[in-house]
């Protein structure tokens, strides 16, 4: 299957979600074939892997005008992809072929996930705009919860590449424990 891709900035893993202003004639097209289609692919713009590269894969979930006219599209991550074939098409669009690929097998909560996702509840009802395009809905999955904190961290792209292969979730785990451990949050205060 071919997509057209969307080169950007923007780290995301499955199910998460993202606003995208769209202003370029380019990408106002990728837009009307992506809701007609099959979506398309965002891929992480620089890309820093060590192989094919890896997009994410999204549904477009509802749209909307900004103040300034251009047009507001909140997207959905519906999975992963890896890319190849790239080319541009006459309007200076990007198109490759995918091949969808998995990510993280499902896993259980443990009393570490459990606080991951408190503090993620409570950041979410600190941020209007999380609140609003995730429509207040919170899924109370450790791979969901992980996944959401690591679009959210503020670590360079080049090194959240890692967490697109489907055997990085220990790791995630890892930085996320890390990361509380930094900022002298201890566990037992977050139950």
């Amino acid at each position: 299957m071919k997509l057209p891709i969307f080169p950007l900035p923007v780290f995301m893993l499955p199910q998460g979600m993202t606003r995208l202003k769209i202003f370029e004639p380019r990408y106002l097209k990728m837009v009307k074939i992506g809701s007609k289609e099959n979506g398309f692919a965002i891929l992480l713009d620089p890309w820093h892997g060590d192989s094919m590269p890896v997009a994410s894969w999204v549904e477009i979930i509802n749209f909307g005008t900004g103040d300034d006219g251009f047009l507001l599209l909140d997207v959905r991550c519906k999975g992963l992809v890896a890319i190849s074939a790239a080319y541009r098409d006459q309007d200076n669009l990007m198109w490759a072929s995918i091949a969808p690929l998995e990510h993280w097998p499902e896993h259980r909560h443990d009393q570490l996930t459990r606080v991951f996702s408190q503090l993620l509840q409570a950041f979410f009802m600190q941020s209007e705009g999380l609140t609003g395009l995730y429509s207040g809905s919170f899924i109370d999955q450790p791979n969901w919860v992980l996944a959401r904190w690591l679009e959210l961290l503020p670590v360079a792209n080049q090194h959240k590449v890692h967490f697109l292969k489907a055997s990085s979730y220990d790791s995630a785990l890892l930085l996320l424990s890390m990361i509380l451990s930094e900022n002298n949050l201890r566990l037992s205060d977050l139950k």
